[in-house]
């Protein structure tokens, strides 16, 4: 088992705010301190919103066990949705929801300690989450 915890993350809306705010959170090397965060979307649709965001979030297919230093993603979706930011659809319901029920479910050998939804403020939220791990209540 890792030292450190593991995050769950789910996106929330494709059209939101939150896989921003994920992807400039862990752009930042100095998140990968305190916790290994496990994104639930695709791979695909990650690395997409990461060019249109000019982001530079190290990310890898989550297989095995993770290690640090990456933003592993999962990917749990059998097709991508189309990303209209602001609007609302039911595909864009359809794969946050998704993403939140993987992210819930154990996703391999490592145990997952937090989850968190898109739409927490992630720069702020992952050391509290990961020392909220540590020292549980």
């Amino acid at each position: 088992m890792s030292a450190l915890p593991i995050i769950a993350i789910s996106i929330g809306d494709p059209n939101g705010i939150g896989v921003e705010i994920i992807l400039k959170a862990f752009s930042n090397p100095a998140h990968f301190h305190h916790c290994i965060p496990v994104v639930f979307a695709h791979l695909d649709f990650m690395e997409q919103q990461q060019e249109h965001f000019n982001t530079t979030a190290p990310l890898a297919e989550q297989k095995g066990n993770p290690k640090q230093g990456l933003l592993y993603v999962a990917s749990i979706w059998k097709s991508l949705p189309k990303v209209s930011f602001g609007e609302q659809s039911p595909l864009a319901g359809k794969a946050a929801f998704e993403s939140l029920e993987a992210a819930v479910k154990p996703a391999g050998p490592e145990p997952i300690t937090i989850t968190l939804n898109g739409f927490d403020t992630v720069n702020s939220s992952v050391r509290a989450a990961a020392e909220s791990a540590r020292d549980p209540l």
